[in-house]
């Protein structure tokens, strides 16, 4: 795989070569197989090597259209097309005789399906379950992880049996659970229940946002949890933006550290987020505070009104990278939340599209460079609103981090300081966009713990 356009940093273009071999030396020259100029990849060869198979977007530029699966002939060089009408992203998948298993994102899942390469009709095998690295076992059974935000993930072998249409419409309920005979042959994620911790689960709950549509989201008790307390929420805010809270088990961001601390943790899946359909992953690009923010206020309404152990004077927002523009986008917006939290976030969206490594990011979602459509960029660029500026904020912020780079936390902890607002900055000069040395997340998880802590029961 490569990308064969001449600029790689504004194009989206990843396709898929084939070369012959004699032996271990490369023959010819190598041939483009992509049919479209957008995004390509997970080439895998069928069982009896007559097919190349992979995952294809259809849009050029954009990395979060939906990916389908490819089927390229290599005795005709003809390519077909499967799941034209599965309004989901394929996430991984394997071949299985006439047909693929694959998962993909479904409302804070990864549910399993099978596609047929015959008749192209689709068959759900589980909802409401996370599971991912599938492999094939001898009479066709899968391997494959599990995980939940309880459990760090264990190996499991399932054996399919009867499935169903694909579930796809998004109602006011939450996902419902289905499952398959599953067995677990690992019991690495028993290790909490072994310590004694009693970690709670994450509740679905849907309510309406933008536009009246349905929208999801998670909600975590704290550990121990006493119905008749009054409890301070996290609102915690994921980043892509077309990326989406599962429910499963992680290092980074992982709420039941911050259930630890006494903390109601809600996780929404706004507009922008993925497992709900392209068209509701689509409505961010050139609206990054529009419904995107109103679905998070209205889902910060819902859970307020509904759940009575929640103080609601009592509230942090925090987020990374999207998560963090949003948070920066909140600071200037709305003052209803005690402390913010901001982790390598866009401050600065004209700075921020000339510095990124990904231009074609900024290009999709503007529509252009800010030369180019410099009105879009101004409507929701956080350093438009400073002069609104005015609750306590840590700024977190990698020198490494390419994607959303140093100017852009550097000049937000700037802003704070020139509004006097109480503001800490905390640099890490050996991370990127991520913090994934182990001593340095020691470092996060305990500043963003004390800042919050600090300043939320002020």
């Amino acid at each position: 795989m490569m990308n064969p356009d001449p600029v790689v940093a504004v194009s989206t273009n990843n396709s898929i070569f084939v070369r012959g071999i004699d032996g271990t030396e490369p023959v010819g020259e190598p041939r483009n197989i992509s049919v479209t100029g957008a995004m390509d990849l997970e080439p895998r060869y069928s069982p009896d090597g007559s097919y190349l198979s992979y995952l294809g977007a259809e849009r050029p530029g954009y990395e979060a259209d939906r990916l389908r699966i490819r089927l390229y002939d290599r005795r005709t060089g003809k390519t077909s097309h499967l799941l034209e009408r599965f309004d989901r992203s394929v996430s991984e998948y394997l071949w299985n005789g006439d047909g693929f298993y694959f998962t993909a994102p479904d409302r804070g899942y990864l549910s399993l399906y099978r596609v047929s390469t015959e008749s192209g009709d689709v068959i759900q095998y589980t909802s409401g379950v996370y599971q991912k690295e599938l492999r094939m076992m001898p009479g066709g059974s899968l391997l494959m992880t599990r995980e939940d935000a309880r459990r760090p993930a264990d190996i499991h072998i399932m054996r399919p049996g009867k499935g169903v249409p694909p579930l796809l419409e998004i109602t006011k309920e939450p996902p419902p659970r289905m499952d398959q005979e599953v067995e677990r042959v690992t019991d690495h994620g028993s290790v909490f229940e072994r310590e004694g911790i009693e970690l709670n689960p994450l509740e679905s709950f849907v309510f309406r946002g933008a536009d009246d549509d349905p929208v999801h989201g998670f909600l975590l008790k704290p550990q121990g949890f006493d119905q008749s307390r009054k409890y301070p929420l996290l609102f915690i805010i994921h980043g892509g933006p077309q990326s989406a809270f599962f429910d499963h088990f992680h290092y980074r961001w992982n709420p039941q550290l911050f259930a630890g601390e006494e903390y109601v943790v809600v996780e929404i899946n706004p507009r922008g987020s993925t497992g709900y359909g392209q068209k509701f992953t689509d409505q961010i690009s050139g609206d990054w505070g529009g419904r995107c923010y109103e679905d998070l206020m209205k889902g910060l309404d819902f859970v307020l009104d509904t759940f009575e152990f929640i103080d609601g004077d009592h509230i942090a927002a925090a987020g990374a990278s999207f998560g963090g523009f949003m948070v920066n986008w909140i600071q200037g917006h709305t003052d209803r939340f005690r402390v913010l939290v901001s982790h390598d976030g866009i401050f600065n969206q004209e700075t921020m599209s000339y510095m990124t490594e990904e231009l074609w990011f900024d290009i999709w979602e503007h529509r252009g460079m800010p030369h180019e459509d410099h009105g879009s960029f101004l409507r929701f660029s956080p350093h438009m609103f400073v002069q609104n500026f005015r609750t306590p904020m840590l700024v977190v912020q990698g020198e490494l981090d390419f994607r959303c780079p140093v100017s852009e936390g550097i000049s937000l902890f700037t802003a704070l300081q020139v509004m006097n607002v109480p503001s800490r900055l905390l640099y890490f000069p050996d991370e990127g966009h991520w913090v994934e040395k182990p001593a340095n997340s020691e470092v996060w998880y305990r500043t963003v713990r004390d800042f919050i802590a600090e300043h939320i029961r002020s």
